[in-house]
C-alpha cells in the first residue's frame, strides 16, 4: 500500500464522511443533543438577567455563567468529545468495529481522557518554554539595541510561534498511537513523527 500524499491525507475526513454517512450523522446528532441539553441546563439554572449579562471579563466570570451545573456541563462535553474522537479513530483504524456507530466508552476512551488531562497539565510549562527560551536569547540584543526593540520582539514572536508549531506537530500523533497500540507507548511517541514534520504539517 503506497503512502498517502499530504494532499490526499488532508481529504481523509471527507472520504470518511462518504464511507460512513450514518455514523457521521449519529455523531452530529449526539453533539446536537449535547449542546441542546447544556443550553437548556444553563438557561434553567440562571435568571434572565444573568443570561443577558455582558460578556464575562475573566475565566471565573465565564464559569459563573454556567450556574451550579457548570461542572456537570463541562464533564458532559468532555465525555462526548472523548467518545466521538475515539469513534473517528475506530472508524479509520478498526472499520469492522462499527457497532453503535463506533461509539463506546471503555479502555480506549479512558486512555484518551488520561492523555487529555496530562496534556492540559503540561500545556503551560511546555507552551511557555519556547517563549522563555527566546526571551533569554534575545535579552542581550534588547539591551544593546534599544532602538530595534520592536523588530526584535516581532522576530521573537515568530520564533516562539514556530517552535510551538514544531512541538505540536511532533507530538500530534500521541492520541492515535495510544489508540492503535491500546496502551501508553511512551517510547514511541517522539520517534513516530521523526522525518515526517512537513508531511504532517501539510496534511
Amino acid at each position: 500500500m503506497r503512502p498517502l500524499s499530504a494532499y490526499e491525507a488532508s481529504g481523509a475526513g471527507f472520504r470518511l464522511i462518504r464511507r460512513e454517512p450514518r455514523a457521521v450523522l449519529a455523531w452530529a446528532l449526539l453533539w446536537f443533543v449535547t449542546f441542546s441539553a447544556a443550553a437548556w441546563t444553563v438557561a434553567a439554572s440562571k435568571p434572565v438577567a444573568a443570561v443577558r449579562a455582558p460578556a464575562p471579563a475573566t475565566l471565573g466570570d465565564a464559569a459563573a455563567r454556567f450556574g451550579p451545573y457548570g461542572a456537570a456541563v463541562v464533564a458532559l462535553f468532555m465525555l462526548v468529545w472523548l467518545v466521538t474522537v475515539v469513534a473517528i479513530y475506530r472508524a479509520v483504524l478498526r472499520p469492522n468495529e462499527r457497532r453503535w456507530f463506533y461509539l463506546r466508552f471503555g479502555p480506549d476512551e479512558l486512555r484518551l481522557g488520561v492523555l487529555t488531562l496530562a496534556a492540559c497539565l503540561a500545556a503551560v510549562p511546555l507552551g511557555g518554554a519556547p517563549a522563555y527560551l527566546v526571551f533569554v536569547l534575545t535579552t542581550p540584543f534588547l539591551r544593546f539595541l534599544p532602538d530595534a526593540t520592536r523588530d526584535i520582539a516581532g522576530l521573537g514572536v515568530l520564533i516562539t510561534v514556530w517552535l510551538d508549531v514544531w512541538l505540536g506537530v511532533r507530538l500530534s500523533l500521541i492520541a492515535v498511537e495510544t489508540f492503535s497500540e491500546r496502551r501508553f507507548h511512551l517510547t514511541a511517541y517522539w520517534p513516530l513523527t521523526r522525518g515526517r514534520f512537513w508531511y504532517l504539517l501539510g496534511g
